[in-house]
């Protein structure tokens, strides 16, 4: 487990930190700006409750360098055990505002997961929206071994600073 200086409450055994858009976001740049590979995930009560019966995504969450707490329901849940988490923050708009910070930064960013053609329309919304930005790449969600190493190769030598995966849970905790 990848220890921050945020705190964090256990929900269902599942580490979920306490943080707010503003942290989560410093917390990326941090982790940008390490060099290291870093895990980030967004868990909603529908993750935690796959987590309880699939241990490898319990664990998976667990060694983490950041878990925000995307929904409602994963505040609720800590206002019942008696912990408090300041915000919810949405994955949606957490994927959004650290892309906002790889245009600023010039971070190249990698877009894997989605039907064919899904990433390439996400490229060009974010890109009409905000302005042109590093691209180290992108794949759709569907691949082989064969595939699977290429794109991993493509990963790194991009540059990537920010890998968006949206394969579902909890395909895409596993394969990151």
């Amino acid at each position: 487990m990848v220890e921050n200086k945020y705190p964090f409450h256990a929900v269902m055994d599942v580490r979920i930190h306490a943080v707010t858009m503003e942290e989560a976001l410093r917390c990326a740049r941090e982790m940008a700006a390490s060099g290291e590979e870093h895990i980030i995930a967004t868990a909603n009560a529908e993750m935690v409750m796959i987590a309880q019966e699939d241990k490898e995504l319990a664990y998976v969450l667990n060694h983490c360098s950041l878990v925000v707490p995307d929904g409602a329901g994963i505040l609720w849940a800590g206002e019942q055990l008696g912990t408090y988490f300041p915000a919810r923050v949405a994955g949606a708009d957490y994927a959004e505002e650290i892309l906002k910070i790889a245009v600023k930064e010039k971070w190249p960013v990698y877009f894997l997961g989605g039907a064919p053609g899904v990433a390439e329309t996400a490229i060009r919304r974010f890109t009409e929206r905000y302005g042109p930005f590093e691209k180290a790449g992108f794949h759709d969600g569907y691949f082989d071994k064969m595939e699977e190493q290429k794109i991993v190769e493509e990963i790194k030598s991009g540059g990537t600073k920010v890998l968006l995966c949206g394969m579902g849970v909890p395909k895409q905790e596993k394969w990151l």
